[in-house]
């Protein structure tokens, strides 16, 4: 610690730089909280005391939420720091009930700023419903998607706010059809998909719950063609995304502006070509609800502060392309939506009210539909 501050005995004391500093040093992990304290002494000298708050070497967290689509979701978040191998994390987080997932992963944070690299290995478990449109019947197809792997990889951190990953990924894949024939003909049983993924994450949104001002801006791609002799049971693709948020606040007003765009090949998974933005990013619809191999949206929101727990919203979406195949493609499709959150002891309880089109192919012909949310999001 002594070192990360970077003061030496005789150096020019600078609050801001060290403020600065320490805000880097939160993001190795291993703090709660740092402070520092200064007294003055008589000869244009100071005493410089930090305090600090360690994380402790164990941490069990569990929670639990109600979502409008998935009904319960119970959350375990276990982490552990290795006394044998000081600085290994072994983490883990689980969810059940309404959505199974999981993912445990060991990885090295870097123990200096200078150098913030971090290899990790990581398993992974998702088993969720995904619903595939028919733009000429005006309805959809039920389909269960489930997929188990692991992957190993390099993250590497900039101040407390960049966060750039790379890794290589071993998946084994299914969808099974929930209920009639399987007219689309995308049902298949448990096939390997090995691929390159990269992700880009800039985080300067101060408030996780309730965002006031800040940016939020995560870019995903994958391609499973690697030309170096493994074979793949998935059909070779491409698949990258783009997602940006804004956030801006003056008294009580807070404005927020998103922006996503995804591009794929046709042969990409479904479970790839999936939004999982929700109704916080398509105001109406359901998670996992849209899928496409090019894909167009933005959103804007407006919250007013009516009191200190109390925040009214009105939101409007617009997917402005969605093409779902080489022959289906729907355009200028609007939603809309008025709300209300409460936050609570137990967490924020979210109710919405919103309009959107029946169906893909009839834009003007809406349908309200109510959405009622509780507890954080994991």
């Amino acid at each position: 610690l002594y070192r990360l501050i970077g003061y030496e005995p005789g150096d020019i004391f600078n609050s801001k730089e060290l403020e600065a500093r320490i805000n880097e040093i939160y993001s190795l992990g291993y703090f709660n909280t740092i402070f520092y304290e200064i007294s003055l002494n008589g000869d244009d000298t100071i005493n410089l005391k930090i305090l600090i708050s360690e994380k402790p070497m164990r941490e069990f967290n569990t929670g639990l939420r109600w979502d409008n689509r998935y009904g319960f979701i119970g959350a375990i978040n276990l982490r552990i720091n290795s006394t044998w191998i000081p600085g290994l994390v072994f983490e883990e987080h689980a969810q059940f009930a309404g959505i199974r997932k999981n993912i445990a992963q060991l990885y090295y944070p870097s123990r200096t700023m200078d150098f913030p690299l971090y290899p990790f290995i990581r398993n992974y478990y998702h088993h969720f419903d995904l619903f595939y449109p028919l733009i000429s019947k005006g309805n959809e197809f039920p389909y269960t998607s489930e997929s188990n792997g692991f992957g190993i990889g390099l993250g590497f951190l900039l101040k407390n706010f960049w966060t750039m990953e790379w890794e290589f990924r071993h998946d084994d894949f299914r969808l099974e059809r929930k209920f009639g024939d399987d007219s689309q003909q995308l049902s298949h049983g448990w096939r390997k998909n090995r691929y390159a993924k990269i992700s880009i994450h800039l985080d300067t949104i101060d408030d996780i719950l309730l965002p006031m001002d800040g940016s939020n801006i995560t870019f995903l791609y994958e391609n499973n063609n690697w030309g170096i002799g493994m074979k793949n049971q998935i059909d070779e693709y491409s698949w990258y995304s783009l997602q940006f948020d804004k956030y801006l606040t003056w008294n009580r007003h807070t404005l927020s502006f998103s922006s996503f765009y995804q591009n794929a090949t046709e042969q990409t998974p479904i479970n790839r070509k999936i939004i999982y933005g929700g109704p916080n990013l398509l105001i109406g619809y359901n998670e996992n609800q849209l899928n496409g191999i090019n894909t167009s949206i933005v959103s804007l929101k407006y919250r007013y502060r009516y009191k200190k727990d109390i925040f009214c919203k009105l939101m409007i979406s617009n997917i402005i392309s969605n093409q779902f195949n080489d022959n289906e493609i729907i355009k200028n499709l609007w939603s809309y939506g008025l709300g209300v959150t409460l936050t609570s002891p137990v967490g924020p309880l979210e109710f919405v009210w919103s309009l959107r089109p029946k169906t893909y192919n009839s834009p003007h012909d809406f349908e309200s539909k109510f959405i009622f949310n509780a507890g954080y999001k994991f």
